[in-house]
């Protein structure tokens, strides 16, 4: 009996997991795809569409994902956030709760692992957006194309600009953490393991000085040249009163705001607040060590009372 109990409880615990693991890649997926059908499909960024094809919607549809997995990750470590909830809510016995505070090293790794895959893809969608930056230059939108020209360099805009520079420099660093948390590593070399980590600072940094470049850039008067205005032949745009209305103006752009990177700044936030009550509550109170001589026989025992 007692061993049916404990494979009725390894079962629903091995299932309740991946249903989480589930729940999570799908939210993961459901987030891509709407942030990839909008650029896919938006009338705003047909022109942006039309130079980078389907690389700027696998490069924007994993920038919430990205976002969202960086907001997250840092909550894991935050102990006394974790202590702070396993005392609030600890009691109840909420199973989701519970599951996090026992599996936090696990829910980590999960989410380091979801970062590096999602950030390869990512800069793989973007090193295919510089290939076409350069391939399709057209000079009549130039003020839309992050390149300068068809004989632009690749390597200035992946190594001499804010968007290419901070994304090599992120990728190195999340690869050179992945390599150090490898558990021979981690095993043989626990400092470099524990030093790389902290170059999660610098992969944050650059994340805030990654979209500087204003590469990202959407259409703002469709209403005087909706999509469709670039194929009309001039000579028939002239001729034709009621196109020369429809199309009355020249697109123009604008990058919009940006506000993507309040999500991993409240993560950030919220580790760095830890850490500081972590410092506070260590350093603030004074601890005085008292030294007993105690003769005891083997066998006894002493009762210390605090």
């Amino acid at each position: 009996m007692e061993s049916t109990g404990k494979v009725y409880h390894a079962t629903r615990n091995f299932m309740f997991k991946y249903f989480l693991a589930f729940v999570w890649i799908g939210f993961n997926f459901v987030v891509f795809c709407k942030a990839f059908s909008n650029y896919h499909h938006e009338p705003e960024y047909y022109y942006l569409s039309k130079i980078l094809g389907n690389g700027l919607c696998v490069s924007r549809g994993t920038a919430p994902v990205l976002n969202l997995t960086m907001a997250l990750i840092t909550l894991p470590m935050c102990r006394s956030l974790n202590v702070a909830l396993n005392g609030a809510f600890g009691r109840w016995s909420v199973r989701v709760l519970v599951f996090y505070l026992e599996k936090i090293k696990v829910l980590h790794l999960a989410l380091g692992a979801g970062l590096i895959i999602v950030g390869v893809i990512h800069s793989i969608a973007h090193f295919v957006n510089i290939h076409n930056f350069i391939e399709n230059y057209d000079e009549k939108y130039d003020s839309i194309n992050w390149a300068s020209g068809q004989d632009d360099s690749r390597l200035r805009l992946l190594l001499a600009t804010p968007t290419g520079f901070s994304g090599c420099v992120m990728l190195t660093t999340l690869l050179a953490i992945a390599y150090f948390s490898s558990r021979q590593m981690r095993d043989r070399f626990y400092n470099s393991f524990f030093a790389a980590h902290h170059l999660f600072l610098l992969f944050y940094g650059m994340m805030f000085y990654h979209p500087l470049s204003n590469i990202i850039k959407y259409q703002t008067n469709l209403k005087t040249h909706p999509n469709g205005c670039d194929m009309v032949d001039e000579a028939v745009l002239r001729n034709d009163t009621v196109l020369q209305a429809i199309c009355s103006e020249e697109p123009t752009f604008d990058t919009g705001g940006k506000i993507a990177w309040i999500w991993p700044l409240i993560g950030l936030s919220v580790y760095l607040l830890d850490v500081t009550c972590r410092y506070l509550t260590t350093h603030s109170s004074s601890r005085k060590v008292a030294t007993l001589q105690s003769h005891v026989l083997p066998g006894k025992g002493i009762y210390l009372r605090p």
